[in-house]
């Protein structure tokens, strides 16, 4: 008679849980029984409850099964679990810690004995327990053993042959039997390693394909960035195979995963030219929005990757069928591979220098080629470790949603209805007002002929020498601190929409720099023009885009409203100098007579358009200003001997602060009865907008009242901490304006994360 010891031999599936699924598909008030089984399973992992009340535990179902004995049978014959007949023919005993009334007719089928516990089907409890040792002396006493099959070291007599069985197949000595069992571990390891880099490869050319096809092999060329992008999927595949113990089942889902994320980005990239990022998890509907745009675009390329996608599944499930038979071996590695991901994310995923050293740097706004250069999945991760947008300190959504509805928003009167064109350029500063350079020839003249003319003030920039964009999404949305568009947000554009304007963006640069032709939509814009060929410089081309989108939509018949974004111009090459040398060396020098040199340029173009509009019958409004003071280098301003200092406030205005003008044509002075001149104040980007709505006299939006208030004492509000009131920098406000400053925090907020056109 050969002893075999079934759960260590025939089948090593968990039985009770395959039986239990069973059950339950059929009878689903089973459900009840799922978490007590759960909460015992985990805690018989690591010894805390006895053998005898676990398996207790986990057959009590049994006792509520309609036709227990019945259902085994079917169970049975749907062969669910593989079973291994290892001696065909021969006469067997089997040994099971699994009940009795579910392993009979299993045993019956194949002729062999059965020695199993007897499990009371009305009582829900084993009738008396007994653990593999007291079930072999029960075989003993009946039974002689010719030879042992996995028997327990403990519980073999001395003298009797024993073999050793993995996977069906039988071993002479123990040291054969581990031998096979280390090296289909090792398969199934190598397996589940090359279907996960095999996934994290696919995820990354198809996440970065849509942008350019020469970006994949450039990261494959830098092992370090490629690695970056391979790991998740390679962990993921290990974390879900120690979680659902299939290799096939964890490829499907790391495969789901892994297409998901790269198949978004393929579209948005296809249809934008701005990649997936986690940001966009708020508005992931409007995704579907770009599948009609993008889906016609698909490659072969595609549906190869997902065409070798479910090719791989399909082997994987029929070629790999390891499972790890121990509860406790599964939680050790489970546990091993969430320390690694925790430990790769934040000394990985979330480090700043390795993100800076994964790909070659890139020209300022290059936005999208700067995440795309590293891959899909690793800038998503480092990304996603990016600080969330916080609420205001003490918001309160329905609070402050409350108070703002008592604002309204106004019309513009149809006789008031002015075009308004506004040009922002970038890098664009009044160098005098720092009243540290000896001009030898005062190439702002015009500039401060034209604010003789018009309202003229100064705009306390966020930024000193660095991204441009802050600045012009300050304006457009007037919302004080710039946060990133990736979806529809409320700006003054959608309210000129209403008024009934043609609204339109026109920036001197490609539409990809800095995201605009995305973030123009986001912001309602209903047209949007860009410079493919990188810009012009704000010279003749630029301004006579402007000139000929004006005249165009001044034909139409309909009030326009023109949001221009240029560059000072290219520096001349005819070896002029407009400063006197000084103690500069001759690099510096060069720096500040070429940026003065585009400047000249600059200001003459500015004001020969402002000429051209006054000549218009169209009335209209030109405001102009910079955006931040020219990145000549911090050591350059120091060898120019300018105060641009932050610490006082001298140093911080003179830092920050760049012009803006509103000039008004005669036709527009009539109209708005108002003559648009004099000093203005000191005010931060965001209030330019309702600083013109303030000289025009139009009510405007309801947001712009709730500035208003604030404007009333504070003008300035910087991230720095340091603030304008009274007409003084300070960076402690009265407890007034410190309340009026929250409200309209909180208004921001709301305007900006729930979003509502009207507001």
């Amino acid at each position: 008679m050969n002893f075999i010891f079934f759960d260590r031999t025939m089948c090593t599936a968990n039985i009770d849980t395959l039986f239990f699924r069973y059950c339950l598909a059929r009878q689903p008030s089973l459900i009840k029984y799922v978490l007590s089984r759960w909460v015992f399973g985990f805690l018989h992992i690591f010894g805390l409850v006895r053998d005898e009340r676990y398996y207790n535990r986990r057959w009590r179902f049994l006792k509520s099964v309609r036709g227990a004995l019945g259902r085994a049978e079917r169970f049975w014959q749907r062969r669910r679990p593989k079973v291994y007949d290892i001696f065909p023919g021969e006469n067997n005993l089997w040994i099971t810690r699994w009940p009795e009334a579910v392993m009979l007719p299993l045993a019956s089928r194949y002729g062999a004995v059965l020695i199993a516990p007897f499990f009371d089907l009305v009582d829900g409890r084993f009738a008396h327990f007994e653990d593999t040792a007291a079930l072999y002396k029960r075989a003993l006493k009946n039974y002689r053993p010719k030879l042992a099959a996995d028997a327990p070291r403990e519980l073999v007599p001395t003298g009797l042959e024993t073999v050793h069985v993995f996977r069906g197949h039988a071993y002479k000595t123990a040291g054969r039997c581990r031998a096979a069992q280390f090296t289909y571990g090792l398969f199934t390891f190598i397996v589940l390693l090359a279907l996960g880099a095999f996934l994290g490869l696919v995820g990354l050319y198809l996440g970065t394909f849509s942008f350019s096809e020469t970006i994949f092999p450039e990261i494959l060329a830098r092992p370090g960035t490629a690695l970056l992008n391979i790991w998740p999927a390679i962990l993921l595949i290990f974390l879900l195979y120690f979680i659902f113990n299939r290799v096939w089942f964890s490829f499907t889902l790391t495969a789901l995963t892994t297409l998901l994320l790269s198949l978004a980005n393929w579209f948005k990239l296809a249809a934008r030219s701005d990649p997936f990022m986690p940001s966009d998890l708020r508005a992931a509907g409007d995704l579907f929005g770009l599948l009609p745009r993008s889906f016609s675009e698909v490659g072969t390329e595609v549906w190869i990757c997902v065409g070798l996608c479910l090719i791989a599944g399909i082997l994987a499930a029929l070629l790999v069928r390891s499972r790890i038979v121990s509860s406790k071996l599964r939680f050790c590695g489970l546990f091993a591979v969430v320390c690694l991901i925790i430990f790769s994310y934040f000394t990985l995923y979330t480090n700043d220098g390795i993100y800076a050293s994964a790909a070659e740097p890139t020209a300022p706004g290059e936005e999208t080629l700067a995440y795309v250069s590293r891959g899909c999945q690793y800038p998503f991760l480092h990304a996603a470790n990016s600080s969330p947008v916080s609420e205001p300190e003490g918001y309160d959504k329905y609070d402050t949603l409350s108070a703002f509805s008592r604002y309204v928003t106004e019309d513009i009167p149809s006789e008031d209805k002015v075009s308004v064109v506004f040009v922002m350029l970038e890098s664009f500063s009044d160098l005098s007002e720092l009243n540290c350079l000896d001009m030898t020839i005062d190439v702002y003249r015009p500039l401060h002929m034209l604010q003789k003319d018009s309202v003229r003030g100064s705009l306390v920039s966020d930024v000193f020498a660095e991204e441009t964009a802050i600045t012009e999404r300050e304006v457009l949305t007037g919302n004080p601190d710039g946060p990133p568009y990736r979806s529809d947000a409320s700006s003054y554009a959608r309210y000129f929409n209403r008024q009934g304007y043609a609204t339109e963006y026109y920036a001197d640069s490609p539409a990809r720099l800095y995201n605009r032709a995305n973030v123009a939509e986001y912001l309602g814009f209903s047209e949007s023009v860009f410079n493919e060929d990188g810009g012009s410089g704000s010279d003749a081309g630029f301004f006579a885009g402007i000139r000929s989108r004006f005249e165009t939509h001044a034909a139409a018949g309909t009030p326009y409203f023109g949001f221009s974004v240029g560059r000072v111009a290219a520096p001349p090459r005819d070896g002029r100098t407009f400063i006197a040398p000084g103690t500069m060396t001759e690099e510096q020098l060069d720096a500040i007579n070429g940026y003065l040199g585009g400047v000249e340029t600059t200001v003459r173009e500015v004001a020969d358009l402002a000429d051209w509009f006054d000549e218009r019958e169209e009335p209209v409004v030109l405001v102009v200003f910079g955006d931040r003071l020219p990145d000549l280098g911090e050591e350059v301003y120091a060898a120019m001997g300018a105060n641009v200092s932050p610490e006082k406030a001298d140093g911080f205005l003179k830092r920050y602060g760049v012009p803006y003008v509103i000039h008004a044509n005669s036709a527009a002075k009539h109209a708005l009865n108002v003559d648009f001149a004099g000093d203005s104040d000191t005010i931060s980007p965001c209030f330019l907008v309702s600083e013109l709505f303030g000289h025009t006299g139009w009510g405007g939006t309801a947001y712009m009242k709730v500035a208003g208030e604030l404007t009333e004492s504070v003008t300035v509000i910087h991230p720095t901490g340091r603030f304008m009131e009274g007409g003084e920098i300070t960076s402690e406000l009265s407890e007034e304006a410190s309340g009026k400053l929250a409200f309209f925090r909180n208004v921001s907020f709301l305007r900006r994360w729930d979003f509502a056109d009207y507001r």
